[in-house]
């Protein structure tokens, strides 16, 4: 879609965003997290009349968050960095072995940067590049791109993408009341 299209309408892009979200939301429920929230990963089934379906896929690299008691038992090797670096969070890409579906959401703000500016928000010409963008490059304003992005939307995609996990959205349920709030 995005190859077609190039970005989307910010109307568009959030009732996408809120589906996406509402998977996570449920996922998150029961302790799982992606990890590897991407667009390739976001299925569209057309709907005659509607906006189209989302469908969250690959849930091959998930696992469950962190608890308080420490049991962080993945279905990967312990301290293994996996995901795609562009929609990875920086605790991710740091190699931090406790982090919770707070990573999934960042995922989500990178992929409505992208949808709603037309560009990547981390491009790179090799992973490593794309890394020290997550964790150091300061992203324009959506704004910058897009004069039409309503000023609120801008502001709830850069919480997504806060580096610092506590200033992110801490569940699926804030991020969509705020997304609702834009509409």
């Amino acid at each position: 879609c995005l190859r077609r299209v190039g970005n989307l309408s910010a109307e568009h892009a959030v009732d996408l965003a809120l589906q996406l979200l509402s998977g996570l939301e449920a996922a998150h429920a029961i302790g799982i997290v992606h990890r590897d929230v991407k667009p390739d990963n976001v299925f569209l089934v057309p709907r005659n009349g509607a906006t189209p379906l989302v469908k969250l896929l690959d849930f091959g690299m998930c696992r469950r968050a962190a608890t308080p008691s420490g049991d962080d038992r993945t279905l990967t090797r312990a301290g293994q960095v996996v995901g795609t670096p562009e929609y990875m969070s920086p605790e991710q890409v740091s190699g931090k072995r406790s982090f919770d579906g707070r990573i999934d959401l960042y995922a989500v703000g990178v992929i409505l940067y992208e949808v709603l500016s037309g560009q990547r928000a981390f491009p790179g010409k090799d992973a490593r590049e794309v890394v020290v963008s997550v964790l150091v490059k300061s992203l324009p304003p959506l704004r910058h791109f897009r004069p039409d992005i309503p000023s609120v939307l801008d502001r709830v995609v850069s919480r997504a993408m806060e580096r610092d996990a506590n200033a992110r959205y801490s569940t699926a349920q804030e991020f969509m009341a705020d997304l609702v709030e834009c509409k």
